[in-house]
């Protein structure tokens, strides 16, 4: 039985220091990639963490030498490529797990350009990439000249890292498994929002108090602006027989589809009835609703031409005003929405 337990312990000595693979497919660039993409695009990352060590006793079973859990937030430094670039901001006697995380991400990178690495899919009730890494040196982190093996497992969804199994030897009559599974995970990702271009001659500009308005819907009811206090509303000022205002309705409707749960669309037609409406608005593949805008509240938002917008944010102030159709409407609208929605 012992010489059986000897064998096992050396043919994972054995494993740990085979070179098995030569070359990394097309696959595993591609899902290391998109993750090392993440992790560089966030501003933000908060985590909980479940850290083991077992040691590889004498008997050939694991025993636990160390168990911790604990809560991180890392943040991005801008001025470091995306390996090193994550830190933790709690103190230093608390970050070792910290370390381990971030470490992977390096150590990801080094395992890649060395061709020491390879992907399989694990279906289970969470599906996640499996990266392997073999020969890697502890030295590129800062940990010796020791070898390691090493698994990372990515959520194929979010293409964050959930979990990292280490198996590690230190010597030839000690050998590790550290184990680090991140659950918990809150991501935050800073949108860069450029400047829109507006044109928005004579309208009412951004910062301006919206006017109020109280208005009838084509089935009859009444709504108004204070109907919306607390959400993202973008007006649209259009009429049936306007070329432009259907042209520009298509962009609307993209918009309405990609930010259902965070945006409202009101089409405010100057001129129709509401049997046209509705008949313009099902030829047209409209969802969103449309009022009858009377001459007070178009005189009171000052719009001259067609199609007109403003963007108004949860507290009624106007955050963008444009008029006219033109081939960037739909870019500047979704900035506009992009960096209201930033704001909140």
């Amino acid at each position: 039985m012992q010489l059986i337990k000897t064998v096992l312990l050396l043919g994972l000595i054995l494993i740990l220091n085979m070179g098995a693979f030569s070359q990394t497919d097309s696959a595993t660039y591609q899902v290391l990639h998109k993750t090392f993409a993440k992790y560089h695009s966030l501003d933000t990352i908060s985590f909980s963490t479940h850290f083991v060590i077992q040691n590889l006793n004498t008997d050939g079973n694991w025993d636990t030498a160390y168990s911790k859990d604990n809560r991180f937030t890392a943040i991005q430094n801008a001025e470091k490529q995306w390996h090193p670039a994550l830190y933790s901001s709690h103190d230093k006697d608390n970050i070792t797990e910290f370390y381990r995380f971030r470490n992977a991400l390096i150590r990801s990178k080094w395992a890649l350009e060395h061709h020491k690495v390879r992907l399989h899919k694990s279906c289970g009730k969470s599906p996640v990439y499996v990266i392997e890494y073999w020969d890697i040196p502890l030295s590129i982190t800062g940990g010796g000249d020791s070898l390691l093996r090493q698994s990372i497992y990515i959520d194929t969804l979010s293409h964050l890292i959930v979990s990292v199994q280490t198996v590690k030897n230190s010597t030839k009559a000690n050998v590790s498994l550290l184990s680090l599974v991140l659950d918990s995970i809150d991501t935050h990702k800073k949108v860069i929002i450029p400047d829109v271009f507006q044109l928005n001659h004579g309208m009412l500009k951004p910062g301006e108090q919206a006017p109020d308005f109280l208005l009838k819907n084509t089935a009859g009811e009444q709504v108004s602006l204070a109907d919306y206090k607390g959400k993202l509303l973008l007006l649209d000022f259009w009429y049936a027989a306007c070329k432009p205002c259907i042209k520009a309705s298509a962009d609307l409707e993209y918009l309405q589809k990609k930010y259902a749960d965070k945006l409202v669309i009101l089409g405010m037609n100057t001129l129709d009835n509401a049997s046209k409406i509705i008949r313009h608005n099902k030829k047209h593949h409209i969802s969103y609703e449309s009022l009858l805008c009377n001459r007070a509240t178009k005189t009171a938002y000052h719009v001259r031409s067609f199609p007109s917008f403003y963007l108004i944010n949860e507290n009624g102030l106007i955050v963008f005003s444009s008029s006219g159709y033109y081939s960037g409407l739909r870019k500047d609208l979704e900035f506009a929405i992009l960096g209201a929605l930033q704001d909140d």
